[in-house]
């Protein structure tokens, strides 16, 4: 498989987002700043407060994203484990062979079977 087609391959620079989740909030941080530090005149303040309600929003938003994500990530690896797992057993779990009509019936073992029978009951 080619690298650049691989699951686990780094974004190239065109596919990464154009503002990270660290950039938002270093941004964040220094808007709310100069709000509350009065660092702005006060007829930009009203857009400086819609910058940093939009650049929160945006931020929990990627937040929200990045953990269903993870979640969704792990709930697959977790139900490939699982698949891979019932393969290896059912492969070691074997059904015995048919014996000829002479010779006396035996249950057969299932693996869904509650017990295994102990005594014959040939009388």
């Amino acid at each position: 498989m080619h690298p650049a087609q691989s699951s686990k391959a780094k974004p190239s620079a065109n596919e990464r987002p154009l503002i990270s989740r660290s950039t938002i909030v270093i941004l964040l941080s220094y808007q709310a700043g100069m709000l509350i530090g009065n660092g702005i005149p006060t007829t930009l303040s009203a857009m400086m407060y819609l910058a940093v309600t939009v650049g929160l929003i945006s931020y929990l938003g990627f937040a929200l994203a990045r953990q269903e994500s993870v979640r969704r990530r792990e709930a697959n690896k977790h139900r490939q484990i699982a698949q891979q797992i019932d393969r290896r057993i059912q492969a070691h779990i074997v059904d015995p062979p048919v014996r000829s009509p002479k010779a006396p019936i035996q249950p057969k073992l299932r693996a869904d079977t509650d017990f295994i029978p102990v005594v014959n009951n040939w009388a």
